[in-house]
């Protein structure tokens, strides 16, 4: 279903703060008038505004307006806010939302450029997320399908939307779409995004791109939806998208020293993805990007990882992913195994006499998969931080003993055959809900779709939904019942 990107329009009529400049802190008497009549409270380096219960704050920038260190706490059961920015010239900057976005907005700020403009959006704490709103998906980000100028959007952190954290395709958008594209370019820089499940960060104009950027935990890490857009220098998670079934677009997505993990994924023949993976993708805050929503609207800088952080011996202590441990009997010598992961892996140093050493090795397939190799004995072990699926391990089974997430297990139990993926990008603003019930064993796979807290495999039975975007599961043995209410379109693979 197409989205109805008219209704979303910025209009600077529509503000109830609209004023140039709005929160530059360079001791404007003005500010002080505005605080007092808009509920700002001022602070040593940024004002705070704070939102009722029930209410939704708008901002509207127009040519040269700025909005700049503030704090918008919307804390308060059903409060919100609505920036809009419409113009030439304008920026948001030194911006943090505190609080989760329940109100019935769905895009909380939009943004465009007329032809020959451009607008910045820097230095921005959007990680608090948003829900399903009756009013649509709660996007980060949303560039409308008129921009026509460029945008540059840099240092941002963008997690737990309902729908995509930067959704900037419109622009892209075809001549016969009831919103023809005005081909504007987006440029995204040392930014963060996570756990969105449609997409992390959407383009789809000539010229735009996403660099040092990275996504984690998403439905798709990154959605090259029209044209040709690039990844350069990025961590991708959950795989790399290009083009869209209903559009039948024929995107191509161009990659430069990029490490991702979860595959690449096409919907029509006439898309692609140019390149490789460099290697496994690393987990990292970029620096610069603010971490919560004081330390943006303070203009603090964070001290994250830096674009050229080591991947050789990244340290495990918050890394993310799933304890596997490969522990040899106490009468064995030298004994060998390797595995392959579609996803991410890390050699976890931290735990004594099962340690992963210089001697075991992590190998990039440039496919999205990692193969992992070492030898021990003697009642020694290796083990590492599994983010993603299991898709083979080769090892004499009677001379290990193998503990996944702290459970022992057998290599049936973690090697699942089947795919299973429940995809809702069709009806991006529809939900489907599903119940499959299988015979054997059953996981969710960030590999293959979001992971949130709407789905649960129970006693032979994976209840969830999905609302535009994918769930995915591996699983042995025989699928013996399913339902599903709802467009989404479904695929099993069988790799038994």
């Amino acid at each position: 279903m197409a989205r109805d990107e008219t209704a979303r329009e910025p209009s600077r009529e529509a503000s109830n703060v609209s004023r140039r400049n709005y929160l530059r802190l360079a001791g404007s008497a003005a500010i002080s008038a505005a605080a007092l009549s808009t509920g700002v409270s001022a602070a040593d380096d940024f004002q705070t505004i704070t939102v009722p219960a029930g209410e939704v704050r708008s901002f509207s920038l127009g040519d040269g307006d700025t909005l700049e260190n503030a704090l918008i706490d919307i804390s308060a059961d059903g409060a919100g806010y609505r920036i809009s920015a419409n113009g030439d010239g304008w920026a948001i900057r030194n911006v943090g939302v505190k609080g989760y976005f329940d109100a019935n907005v769905d895009d909380p700020l939009v943004a465009m450029c007329p032809n020959g403009g451009s607008g910045t959006i820097e230095n921005v704490y959007l990680g608090d997320g948003g829900y399903d709103a009756p009013a649509g998906l709660t996007t980060g980000i949303f560039v409308h399908a008129y921009h026509t100028g460029h945008i540059d959007i840099d240092r941002v952190n963008i997690q737990g939307w309902a729908g995509n954290g930067v959704y900037a395709s419109g622009p892209g958008n075809h001549d016969d779409h009831p919103n023809p594209g005005g081909g504007g370019t987006v440029q995204i820089t040392n930014s963060y995004a996570a756990d969105n499940p449609t997409a992390d960060f959407r383009l789809g104009t000539d010229g735009s791109y996403c660099k040092n950027c990275v996504s984690k935990g998403a439905g798709r890490g990154y959605w090259g939806f029209y044209n040709t857009t690039k990844l350069i220098d990025c961590d991708i998670h959950n795989g790399i998208y290009a083009s869209d079934g209903s559009w039948q677009s024929p995107a191509v997505v161009q990659l430069e020293n990029t490490r991702f993990s979860g595959g690449t994924h096409t919907y029509v023949d006439s898309a692609s993805i140019s390149g490789s993976s460099a290697g496994t993708p690393r987990y990292r805050i970029p620096n610069g990007v603010p971490t919560t929503a004081k330390e943006a609207a303070s203009g603090a800088t964070s001290t994250g990882d830096s674009s050229d952080s080591t991947t050789t011996s990244p340290d495990d202590s918050n890394a993310a992913g799933t304890v596997l441990e490969l522990v040899a009997g106490s009468s064995t010598s030298n004994t060998t195994y390797e595995f392959t992961v579609e996803g991410s892996v890390q050699k976890r140093t931290s735990s004594g006499d099962v340690a992963a050493e210089d001697n075991d090795t992590v190998t990039s397939n440039g496919d999205g998969t990692v193969t992992v190799s070492g030898l021990s004995g003697n009642g020694y072990g290796d083990s590492f931080l599994v983010d993603g699926d299991i898709v083979s391990m080769n090892l004499d089974e009677s001379k290990w003993t193998l503990k996944y997430g702290g459970n022992e297990v057998s290599v049936n139990d973690l090697v699942l055959p089947n795919k299973l993926v429940i995809d809702g990008s069709n009806a991006p603003r529809r939900s489907s809900e599903y119940t499959v019930e299988f015979s054997g064993t059953a996981r969710k796979s960030a590999a293959l779709g979001s992971v949130n807290d709407h789905d649960t495999i129970t006693d032979g039975k994976i209840s969830g939904r999905v609302i535009g975007g994918k769930d995915g599961y591996r699983f042995s043995g025989e699928i013996t019942g399913f339902r599903l209410d709802g467009p989404a379109n479904v695929r099993v693979e069988d790799g038994s």
